[in-house]
């Protein structure tokens, strides 16, 4: 009877308005929880995604440096392989001078306009690069655009400096200049070698960039 009667005797509605605040309270608590589970997720899910685009894109690029070098390492010869200039196509050349020299004209035109071709694709990854990276890589590939560049102008100036349709006097304006410059063929029994010491560590310093962003 005694329960009865206290039971009868607790007010019901402060008892209910109670019972709501600590449940709206525990719903909050379980909706803040939820929210900082979720966003810890997400971190974590674009920490992931991150890594992935950082390792796809390192890749990528040590790829297509790779390439480039191996290509670099074969223009590099004082000489045009026959393979260089017997394409379908190609201009058909006898033993004068004038052909010996537009075969070599072509030979290395090709050489240049493959090389251009390979960074122009390392140069397209590296807007991407930029986006994700910032300047920090992206800055380590200008020395090999410029070794190109430097590449391309002696190969110029050499293929002038020996053109029979040039006058004599202008063919040694061009081997004057040519001359003032640092030699970017490699001579087999040539102990020093500038240009590819260079080329070497343009090469290690981009690698080693990339391979920083691939071990992520």
């Amino acid at each position: 009877m005694s329960i009865c009667l206290a039971i009868s005797d607790v007010d019901w509605a402060i008892t209910k308005d109670v019972f709501a605040v600590i449940g709206t309270v525990i719903t909050g608590l379980g909706v803040v929880t939820a929210a900082i589970i979720g966003f810890c997720g997400l971190a974590t899910w674009r920490r992931q995604i991150k890594g992935q685009n950082d390792h796809e894109l390192a890749r990528r690029l040590l790829v297509e440096l790779y390439r480039m070098v191996e290509k670099f390492q074969t223009y590099r010869a004082w000489w045009i392989y026959t393979h260089e200039v017997n394409r379908e196509g190609d201009p058909v050349f006898c033993g004068n001078p004038q052909d010996r020299h537009a075969r070599k004209e072509l030979g290395f035109s090709r050489r240049v306009e493959s090389l251009q071709e390979s960074y122009a694709q390392i140069a397209a990854s590296l807007f991407e690069a930029q986006a994700l990276w910032g300047d920090e890589v992206v800055d380590r590939a200008i020395n090999i655009k410029r070794l190109i560049d430097e590449y391309a102008d002696y190969v110029n100036l050499m293929l002038l400096s020996k053109d029979p349709s040039e006058p004599e006097d202008e063919r040694e304006d061009h081997l004057e200049a040519l001359n003032s410059r640092r030699l970017v063929f490699k001579y087999r029994l040539r102990d020093k070698d500038d240009y590819g010491d260079e080329l070497e560590r343009a090469v290690r310093n981009f690698e080693g960039a990339l391979k920083v962003k691939l071990a992520r």
